[in-house]
């Protein structure tokens, strides 16, 4: 049996349009949009849902009643002790607010720290390019109002 070579050389381009396209999901993430799609689950519509205070009730799944038995064991229907008959779940400004949090990553970037370092030396320097730069701006102002008022007589 022949050993097989290496497909690709140290140093060498691949070949072009070879592997995975830019923004092509992998394995994993196609089967969870996959799965998110069959079941028709879309986390930011119910992220939305939940900071609107507007998710549906799960105990009585949008009917206002629940059934219970009483102490005859007779089965009787009463007001959703979760929702109390409104058909949307009751969420705690808690739960409210981690949401939003949550959907503000949908929508903008996350920002980074930035560290920056002091160095006295450096604002010496920033101070006199501060001073030139005024010096300049009342320098050009000064001209500038005299050739304005040379202009208007």
């Amino acid at each position: 049996m022949q050993k097989r070579g290496k497909p690709f050389q140290k140093g060498q381009r691949r070949l072009p349009n070879a592997g995975r396209k830019k923004g092509t999901p992998n394995k994993a993430t196609w089967d969870v949009q996959a799965a998110a799609e069959k079941y028709g689950c879309n986390p930011f519509e119910f992220l939305a849902q939940a900071v609107n205070g507007d998710l549906p009730c799960n105990v009585c799944r949008g009917v206002g009643k629940t059934k219970y038995m009483d102490k005859k064991g007779r089965l009787l229907m009463r007001t959703c002790e979760s929702c109390y008959g409104t058909l949307r779940e009751k969420l705690s400004p808690d739960t409210r607010v981690r949401a939003a949090s949550e959907l503000a990553a949908y929508i903008a970037p996350k920002r980074k720290a930035i560290e920056h370092s002091f160095d006295p030396a450096q604002q010496e320097q920033m101070e006199e390019r501060l001073c030139k730069g005024r010096e300049f701006m009342e320098q050009f102002l000064t001209e500038r109002l005299k050739k304005d008022k040379g202009e208007s007589k």
